[in-house]
């Protein structure tokens, strides 16, 4: 189905006064649509050859004998941006077609042999401006065959392939580095010699050059690599929420398949405080071990872990996440790395931490800095993620020591990626662009099954990493649990991925939301605010086309409110977890910038739904080094969302914003 119109009426482009809104009408599950006179309601699709659109005509207000007041039903096409659109159909029941045709019967309207995107606008009028309604009976586009389209509705994932039997002979590895951008490591085409072991990695495994974030901030982003989950659907969103009920994660299924399954992170926001401990027999939240008051936690740290764990689980098959905090701030990453890439800077920053508290004062515009500056604060950057990349080639040397490398699938990722003074900016959580949303992501498969492709063009999110882990496993996802697609087969076998959008947002309760599909990328702000930007011209995306494009800037909004629409079908914050932060936790928290000391003992509560009881059965087996008391504690003040306010007053001619300064979410909202 192009579009089923009455049970998308809610996603139409409505013109008319607010109170002649047409309503939709379900009878035995086939919704028709009631206009009134004087009305318009437009649709957008993905026109294709042989497309019709058929529709009945109701009862509507009685006109008399001579045909007065009856409604008058029109259809109009656009297909070229900057064209008047096209009547391509008008009758009454009055007149020849609609009187011979009857109420009830259907009428077939031929849609214009065009490809591309089309807007489809549907219109009722009276012939003398008497009251009268017109009455759309279950108007959809079909194919002239009869059978029903399906490529502009919410994209469905292609049929799963069918799985192999269970693996006994694969490892698996994730390596997560918190708020690490595509564009600064060397197989994304970075200039500076900044990654060279995961350079390496790349070689030897599969790159895909357009892998984004389902969200720009970890807590939901990780939510989602667990479950392949939308972060609106897993319901991790917000702080005081955690991953909901009913949000199953791979880990679960690999643990009862028999795989030993372990999480070692440094990060609060990767834990147990919202629900990713799910499936993990072993969790090491290292940041709760630090003997420091500051729950910092190096990379070498998880490193050492990892090492030790996965020595430890040898013999057994093993799943092991690690999250390391680098190269998120602050940037200060040990001698050598410090300086490898700064030294030369002597400006005011020389020396600093580089926080977020930092980049909020860039960001706000309470912080002017030169170009130098910015530059430093770049450099620093690539520091921390040079010292990350430096452990990460240890532990991989380590497995290629031991004879493990060749025996486990490696997925090295970021969770989200880093604006490093793109569009003016610093940080993350608040944009969606490049910068923000590109994430690297490298399989290095086990010998058992050897690559076929070593880069991959399509988009591809976060989401389909855990498909494709447990194709690799030979394991079933959970039955209508995954939204992601197994990339498992476009490795191994060469085989092309279907085009599919992706969908992503920003943290905070007011988020922006984008979606990315045929080469352009559409961002809707909080206060309605769009903007599109051509991918294949302006990568970088600094050029808004919204005022030049609307046909694909309506399609593409619709796409995304089909998409929200299901996703709050799906699930939503009432099926979130409230979830209380430890003293250790916050600390941890403060020193990564997400929240300002309390001044008391404890941690953050935040007020949540009911929580629900755990599904029947759902029973865990013991686990190491877990807490299995939280003590309760004061609340914290917690930083607004939206630290990377809008510094764009220079840059608005450029991107056409409506905002001129980007709303903080209340308190409780921001990402992280």
């Amino acid at each position: 189905m192009v579009l089923d119109l009455g049970a998308n009426l809610g996603v139409a482009e409505f013109q008319g006064p607010p109170e002649a809104m047409a309503e939709a009408k379900d009878s035995g599950g086939l919704v028709s649509i009631v206009q009134r006179p004087d009305t318009s309601i437009s649709y957008y699709l993905k026109n294709e050859s042989g497309c019709r659109l058929t529709f009945g005509i109701g009862a509507a207000a009685a006109p008399d004998q001579s045909g007065n007041g009856a409604a008058l039903y029109s259809v109009s096409v656009q297909t070229k941006e900057g064209h008047p659109p096209v009547r391509i159909f008008e009758d009454s029941r009055f007149r020849r077609v609609l009187r011979k045709i009857g109420i009830g019967k259907r009428v077939q309207v031929q849609l214009p042999e065009t490809s591309g995107i089309l807007r489809l606008t549907l219109g009722v009028r009276t012939n003398d401006g008497k009251p009268g309604v017109g009455v759309w009976l279950n108007p959809r586009i079909e194919k002239r065959s009869g059978g029903v389209q399906a490529s502009t509705r919410l994209p469905q994932q292609p049929n799963p392939a069918p799985v192999p039997t269970r693996r006994n002979d694969v490892n698996f590895l994730v390596v997560l580095l918190d708020a690490a951008g595509a564009s600064h490591f060397g197989c994304y085409g970075y200039g500076k010699e900044v990654t060279p072991d995961i350079d390496r990695l790349a070689s030897e495994g599969v790159l895909f050059r357009n892998a984004y974030a389902e969200a720009v901030y970890t807590q939901a982003s990780v939510g989602s690599l667990l479950t392949s989950q939308y972060p609106d659907r897993h319901g991790s969103v917000l702080k005081g929420f955690g991953l909901g009920t009913s949000a199953r994660t791979v880990t679960q299924s690999l643990q009862e398949a028999g795989w030993e399954t372990a999480l070692i992170t440094a990060s609060p926001n990767a834990s147990s405080l919202y629900g990713y401990d799910r499936g993990f027999g072993t969790v090491r939240e290292l940041y709760k071990r630090s003997e420091s008051s500051k729950r910092l936690v190096d990379a070498n740290e998880v490193v050492d872990e990892s090492i030790s764990w996965m020595g430890e689980h040898r013999e057994n098959q093993f799943f092991l996440y690690a999250h390391l905090r680098e190269p998120h701030a602050p940037h200060i990453p040990p001698e050598p790395y410090l300086g490898r890439f700064s030294s030369s800077y002597s400006g005011p920053l020389k020396g600093s931490r580089m926080t977020e508290e930092i980049f909020d004062l860039v960001n706000s515009g309470k912080l002017d800095l030169g170009a130098s500056d910015r530059e430093y604060m770049a450099s620093r950057y690539d520091e921390n993620l040079n010292y990350a990349d430096a452990q990460v080639g240890r532990l991989l040397a380590w497995m290629r020591s031991q004879g493990l490398l060749d025996k486990t699938m490696v997925v090295l990722l970021g969770d989200h990626g880093e604006a490093m003074g793109e569009h003016r900016l610093f940080g993350h959580n608040s944009r969606l662009y490049r910068e923000f949303a590109k994430v690297p992501l490298i399989m290095r498969l086990p010998t058992q099954l050897p690559r076929k492709q070593p880069q991959i063009d399509a988009v591809v999110g976060i989401i389909d990493v855990a498909p494709t882990i447990l194709a690799a496993a030979g394991l079933s996802p959970p039955a209508g649990a995954f939204q992601g697609r197994s990339l498992l087969a476009a490795a191994t076998a060469g085989e092309s991925l279907p085009a599919a959008p992706h969908f992503g947002r920003t943290a905070g309760e007011m988020p922006q939301y984008g979606v990315r599909e045929d080469g352009f990328h559409y961002i809707h702000g909080i206060r309605g605010e769009r903007e599109i930007y051509d991918i294949n011209k302006d990568p970088a995306e600094n050029l808004n086309i919204a005022d030049d494009a609307a046909l694909r800037v309506g399609y593409m909004h619709q796409q995304h409110l089909i998409w929200a629409q299901e996703q709050k079908k799906l699930a939503g914050l009432a099926q979130a977890q409230q979830i209380t932060a430890t003293a250790e936790e916050e600390s941890a928290l403060v020193e990564l910038g997400y929240a300002t000391p309390s001044g008391g003992d404890g941690g953050t509560t935040v007020a949540a739904p009911e929580k629900k009881p755990a599904p029947a059965g759902d029973k865990k087996p013991p686990r190491e080094d877990k807490p299995q008391d939280k003590p309760q504690a004061k609340p914290a003040k917690q930083k607004k969302d939206g630290a990377e306010g809008d510094t764009q007053a220079g840059e608005k001619n450029r991107h056409h914003r409506k905002d001129k300064n980007q709303e903080s979410p209340p308190d409780g909202g921001q990402g992280v």
